[in-house]
């Protein structure tokens, strides 16, 4: 942390901090949700995947537990007005989050790890290389789930 990031409007700086905070819990509850999630990164917006959500709906609760929901709504009113237009549409669904929202990351990680298989393993062939991520994150998997993982995802 520098004196660059703390210069920012309080608000920013608490949702940023519980952001990163929630991705670091992803990471003890499981490094699947870790490792998934950078898998899935190559074929998924990774705006989309159930650990950013997670961490965007959490730090959003955060800053509405410190600064009231009037004030955070109207801080990202703001940020929505005078942002560039190409990321006005982060501000708008920071907006639409409902606080309340409980995300199994967990859950939704893997199922959005097995959905995609078949989409890794034809970007990979694709490509012509290999994406590390996918054997780190089928180590994190049961030995069953991990090698019908790997045939569904690995490039032969």
């Amino acid at each position: 942390m520098d004196s660059i990031f703390l210069r920012q409007e309080p608000i920013d700086v608490v949702d940023t901090l519980a952001h990163e905070c929630r991705h670091a819990y992803h990471y003890y509850l499981s490094p699947l949700i870790h490792y998934g999630t950078k898998a899935v990164d190559y074929v998924h917006d990774n705006h989309a995947t159930p650990a950013e959500r997670d961490a965007e709906t959490f730090a959003k609760r955060i800053s509405v537990e410190r600064f009231g929901l009037a004030d955070v709504i109207k801080h990202a009113g703001r940020k929505l007005e005078s942002c560039p237009q190409d990321h006005r549409w982060f501000w708008q669904r920071y907006l639409s989050l409902d606080i309340t929202t409980e995300i199994d990351v967990l859950k939704e990680t893997r199922k959005l790890l097995f959905d995609n298989a078949s989409k890794l393993k034809e970007e990979q062939e694709k490509l012509g290389k290999t994406f590390p991520q996918i054997q780190q994150a089928a180590a994190c998997l049961p030995e069953e789930d991990r090698r019908q993982f790997l045939a569904l995802a690995s490039r032969p």
